[in-house]
């Protein structure tokens, strides 16, 4: 799916309100706004999905790029994986990543998620066969480098296997096929460079990413009312065993003191856009509620203390402090035009199964 900058740059907007679930979790891993994730991604940013038809079941064929879609298929058959050049599409990996997909896309049906999770999947492993087939490999040292510089850290492979039912190295070459595969896409559209004697850029390419300064302004007026900031509440988020722990960090807090242990993480949480899901009093605290006070909510584990910090009134957009944002958002809509005409391109070489399987 292709996103519009329009539909873009609404994403981005109601993106600030975080789901409440979204809101205690990162609380808990988050020491500073806009901290890194500590896992790997497993697909670089990617449109909510569309609706489509559902996958075929199973026939038993041998994969085909060609094939016609059987009529009234009903379901994504995750009990029988995909396959890519021979490389399996497992169960857990379109769960996983569909999981993955629903905390962007509260309330999207689960089939189309599944079918979009398995899409994502069957491309990157195609653009990390052709970095490898290039001569990429990424031995360990390369691949930490990569999580380092792009996450801000090395997954904990142990943890995330354990958690995903797999092995360490099972788990390991797949984060080294999500580094490839967005190394492939970063070097092809001109991002990157330290593989360029191996992945050459695509004019072509990159010159369906450049942005010119009259597409940022034409894109500026056209979006300019999605740009603009809604009243915000400013708030630091601390995580904290139980209840008993979490009345001493509002002691602490009421005293002008910072709680020990990870620093807290600070949100900035739009008024006109609270998650619906948010218990109501907690809703209303944000609203409503001086600034340096305190409340307790429920997290995945143990008690979120938040704590008021801060009101930013609503703001016009002005095209000089929204570039950046602009940028991103651009930028992230024609990256995603940029990976579909490559799968495009490698899937015309390529043997998989079903035969709808890029058609998410």
């Amino acid at each position: 799916m292709t996103r519009s900058p329009l539909s873009a740059l609404a994403l981005s907007r109601l993106s600030a309100a975080l789901p409440f679930a979204t809101l205690l979790l990162a609380a808990s891993t988050l020491a500073a706004q806009d901290q890194p994730p500590a896992t790997p991604p497993e697909q670089p940013p990617a449109a909510p999905p569309a609706e489509a038809p559902a996958s075929p079941q199973p026939t038993g064929e041998q994969p085909a790029s060609g094939a016609a879609k059987p009529a009234n298929p009903d379901e994504v058959r995750v009990d029988r994986p995909a396959t890519v050049n021979g490389e399996a599409i497992t169960t857990d990996e379109i769960i996983g990543e569909a999981q993955h997909l629903a905390e962007d896309n509260p309330g999207a049906d689960t089939v189309q998620l599944q079918r979009t999770a398995r899409a994502l999947i069957a491309g990157q492993i195609l653009l990390a066969a052709e970095a490898k087939r290039l001569g990429v490999t990424l031995p360990e040292r390369d691949l930490d480098e990569y999580w380092e510089r792009t996450a801000g850290r090395v997954p904990d492979y142990k943890a995330l296997a354990e958690q995903a039912g797999i092995s360490v190295e099972r788990q390991t070459d797949r984060a080294r096929r999500t580094a490839l595969a967005d190394l492939y896409l970063r070097h092809r559209i001109g991002l990157r460079g330290d593989y360029g004697r191996w992945i050459p850029p695509d004019p072509r390419l990159v010159r369906l990413v450049t942005l010119t300064p009259s597409q940022m302004r034409e894109a500026f007026q056209e979006n300019k009312a999605l740009l603009d900031r809604p009243e915000r509440v400013v708030c630091n988020l601390y995580p904290v065993a139980d209840a008993t722990a979490a009345d001493e960090a509002q002691t602490i807090i009421a005293a002008g003191g910072t709680p020990p242990g990870k620093p807290p993480a600070r949100r900035e949480l739009p008024l006109d856009a609270l998650d619906p899901a948010m218990p109501p009093e907690l809703a209303t605290f944000l609203r409503e509620g001086a600034i340096g006070a305190t409340m307790t909510a429920p997290a995945e584990q143990g008690v979120l203390v938040v704590s008021i910090i801060g009101r930013e009134p609503a703001e016009a957009a002005r095209f000089e402090t929204s570039q950046e944002t602009l940028r991103v958002m651009l930028m992230r809509d024609r990256m995603e035009k940029a990976r579909r005409e490559l799968i495009e391109q490698l899937r015309k070489q390529a043997t998989y199964w079903p035969a709808d399987l890029f058609d998410a």
